[in-house]
């Protein structure tokens, strides 16, 4: 139990799920991270494939009596990438509206106006309770043979090998 996070157990699950819905698709997150202007280069626009909140299956020690009224919940996020702070934060404010702090607007008013700014000050979970689960990636991304040498940089090459 030391490695989740404990929300009250008024948080309001149905929408809680309405949240991680709206987190789906292609969206600028650069609300959800921080230093945008330490890393200008680096792009705010994510595309999260999918986005699911829903009770654990995992409860091996919910046998224990000492758990007994207690329920999982776990957050799924599935994306190529995330910013910095980014899963926190998402979490942090679907809880936030679960709970009543923030609402529906605020979120949709997050997306669109989006600005570390106008993130609204909720809860941000420890990262003790986020995990990597799975990593995907192309084979065929990490080998180098579509990288373009021009003849002229070979020549160039020998001839200073030469000198």
């Amino acid at each position: 139990m030391n490695r989740c996070y404990a929300v009250p157990s008024e948080l309001n699950t149905s929408i809680v799920k309405t949240v991680a819905d709206m987190y789906c698709g292609e969206r600028d997150f650069s609300t959800f991270t921080k230093y945008i202007s330490r890393e200008p280069w680096k792009g705010t626009i994510r595309i999260i494939k999918d986005c699911q909140f829903y009770e654990s299956s995992n409860s091996h020690f919910m046998n224990d009596p000492q758990y007994s009224n207690i329920s999982i919940w776990e957050f799924y996020m599935w994306s190529k990438s995330f910013l910095y702070r980014q899963v926190r934060k998402l979490v942090g404010t679907a809880v936030s509206v679960g709970l009543g702090k923030l609402s529906l607007t605020d979120v949709k008013r997050m997306f669109e106006n989006p600005n570390p700014e106008q993130w609204q000050k909720c809860v941000l979970p420890s990262p003790g309770g986020l995990y990597l689960a799975q990593l995907h990636y192309d084979k065929e991304a990490f080998l180098m043979n579509d990288v373009p040498v021009l003849n002229s940089e070979i020549e160039e090459i020998a001839e200073k090998s030469q000198i």
